[in-house]
């Protein structure tokens, strides 16, 4: 099963990367039905970024770029009609970038921030509270 999951991630990865070379060009629709979700790659030289795609035009980020990738970022938003983000979620104190998140919450409306509890505290000068995310406990 692991391996099944690990093949389809490569495999949207590469056809989300040939998808966003050109950021110019025809907006992509997605087409999900109400219980699929996707997931997009952006080609960032540097960081980790992605896009979970949800029915219903809801939108979570997965880390943002630097700010000097803000203009990608938002042209590929631009071109898969994301008007909103639901969400960031912050991976990696590495993958935090204040500037870039602010400029997101400002263009794009952000609901909430996700990172892990360690990495919590260390987020700080947001408009929006950062909300941790915690193992769950699993009952024996």
């Amino acid at each position: 099963m692991k391996r099944f999951i690990l093949a389809l991630l490569i495999l949207m990865f590469f056809l989300s990367f040939e998808g966003n070379i050109i950021a110019a060009g025809p907006q992509v629709d997605l087409k999900l039905k109400p219980d699929e979700f996707a997931l997009t790659f952006l080609p960032f030289e540097k960081g980790e970024v992605a896009i979970i795609h949800l029915p219903d035009e809801v939108n979570y980020l997965i880390n943002t770029g630097e700010i000097n990738q803000s203009e990608s970022l938002f042209s590929t938003l631009d071109k898969y009609g994301i008007k909103k983000i639901n969400g960031i979620l912050i991976t990696d104190i590495k993958e935090f970038h204040k500037d870039a998140i602010n400029s997101i919450i400002e263009k794009r409306g952000v609901e909430q921030i996700f990172t892990g509890v360690k990495l919590a505290p260390g987020f700080t000068g947001l408009d929006l509270p950062v909300r941790p995310l915690e193992k769950e406990k699993r009952s024996t």
